[in-house]
């Protein structure tokens, strides 16, 4: 678990330390405030500079990455004012590996070898060709020990170039976007989670979780039967309902404790969690958390604009779990704000601004 960060030269962030981190982390602020950016840089600490998920959609937001071009850099978005010459530095204290520190930065343009799929008439096969590079990330990982690993990757007309990704990342860790929620390939992923759950005979943490928005729910089960496999439930009718048609709320609930399962001792990274739950299920949502967080000691990190997402976390969380960090700009600076649980219920009562 993350006790506390510091990042520099990431996106927004010029410098900025938050501090006193909890179980359970909800994180608000205005538009551009950088909340979904700071689930980004924990996504890239984590991974301890896996070059895979460096360049992902999870973290670089552009579209054009499989296209690029001399003059424009693809990596110049992760950097604060998109200045390459500085190094975007990410430091955190771990309850179990203490110190880790991840170091970005652009290098020079230069030639690489490159493994490229050539084709004869008979078979295809890999070689190696020089492919000169004007655009390439370096990650430096260093854990509490002094050991440093390094990884590159770069994206060119000819091929994407990256070194192997690390076996093991020193922290678990699942991002949860809104922009992906109806994608096939996270579906499938939350299939092969349940079935992992079930073969453990643990899918009723799902089920109990998921009776808080239908509790006419009896059971539920994966099924492929539309050709695209997906989770389906029982709730008495005379067929199986798949759960995104009983509304977003269950698909994105149930999507949530299964990344928790899957994330165990490490964080879930959660964008605009309230998304799909009407204001009334939100206490029993956070109860939920709160019970997935300790049986899989996992630590949740969750953006939010609602107030009511806010006000239903203080009032379900009376544990020392809970806290709220508000990121604010402040002459183009961005400084965070963190609450612990009482002085959010302070903040509430005195009607300050807590969104």
């Amino acid at each position: 678990m993350f006790e506390w960060f510091r990042v520099r030269n990431f996106r927004n962030f010029n410098d900025l330390k938050i501090d006193q981190l909890g179980r359970i982390n909800v994180i608000g602020g205005r538009n551009n405030s950088g909340k979904t950016s700071l689930l980004e840089l924990l996504f890239l600490l984590a991974s301890g500079g896996n070059p895979t998920v460096a360049k992902n959609a999870n973290v670089v937001r552009s579209s054009n990455t499989g296209s690029v071009s001399s003059s424009w850099n693809p990596w110049a978005e992760l950097f604060h004012d998109w200045d390459t010459q500085s190094t975007i530095e990410i430091s955190a204290q771990h309850r179990v590996l203490r110190e880790m520190y991840l170091r970005i930065s652009v290098v020079p343009s230069q030639i690489v070898e490159a493994a490229t799929l050539t084709t004869n008439e008979r078979r295809h096969e890999l070689a190696l060709q020089e492919v000169f590079v004007d655009w390439m990330l370096k990650l430096s990982y260093t854990n509490d020990s002094g050991e440093q690993t390094e990884y590159r990757i770069a994206m060119t007309r000819q091929a994407t170039i990256e070194d192997p990704s690390p076996d093991n990342p020193p922290v678990k860790a699942v991002i949860l976007l809104p922009k992906f929620h109806g994608n096939s390939d996270v579906q499938r992923l939350d299939v092969q989670r349940l079935a992992v759950l079930r073969n453990e005979k643990r899918d009723n943490v799902v089920l109990d979780a998921l009776k808080i928005i239908e509790p006419r729910l009896q059971n539920i089960e994966e099924s492929s039967i539309t050709g695209t496999p997906a989770i389906v439930g029982d709730i008495g009718l005379s067929q199986l309902v798949p759960l995104n048609v009983m509304g977003g709320g269950m698909t994105n609930l149930a999507r949530l404790v299964l990344a928790m399962s899957s994330a165990k001792d490490g964080v879930v990274l959660v964008d605009e969690i309230e998304n799909g739950f009407h204001h009334s299920v939100l206490h029993d949502v956070w109860r939920v958390i709160e019970r997935a967080a300790d049986q899989f000691d996992v630590q949740v990190f969750a953006t939010t604009h609602s107030y009511e997402c806010v006000t239903a976390a203080q009032a379900a969380l009376k544990t020392d779990h809970l806290r709220y960090l508000r990121l604010d700009v402040v002459d183009s600076n961005v400084r965070c704000v963190t609450y612990p649980p009482e002085s959010i219920e302070a903040a509430i009562r005195h009607d300050l601004e807590v969104r």
